[in-house]
């Protein structure tokens, strides 16, 4: 409750970086002119009404939900970048077990032949 009573007070150091960056941020999040059509995020939390306060608190949990989704994205795509490398590393280990197989079986052949020979 501090941490979301802290996002929503902008404080002076995240204006300065709003001049920079040309927008305001939420714990980080960039806060896009769609993500808050009415100026809710700028203005100071007492001022606004309750109806007000419930659309803030509703642009507050989407803008977090698309952090998240974000995060979740990047992190199943290094999984599946780890898991092609894994899937590689694999086939190659196979086609060393398999070359070693065949060699293996051609010395048994051969060893057969001398013993049936001799």
């Amino acid at each position: 409750a501090a941490a979301a009573a802290a996002a929503a007070n902008l404080s002076d150091d995240d204006e300065s970086d709003d001049d920079s960056q040309g927008h305001p941020t939420l714990d980080g999040l960039e806060i896009r002119p769609e993500d808050d059509p009415l100026g809710l995020f700028s203005r100071d939390p007492s001022t606004l009404t309750p109806e007000e306060q419930r659309l803030l608190k509703k642009q507050r949990r989407l803008l977090k939900n698309r952090e998240s989704a974000q995060l979740s994205r990047h992190r199943k795509k290094m999984h599946l970048n780890a898991l092609e490398k894994q899937v590689e590393a694999l086939k190659r280990d196979k086609a060393a077990l398999a070359q070693k197989v065949q060699a293996l079986h051609d010395d048994n052949e051969r060893l057969r032949k001398q013993l049936i020979s001799a």
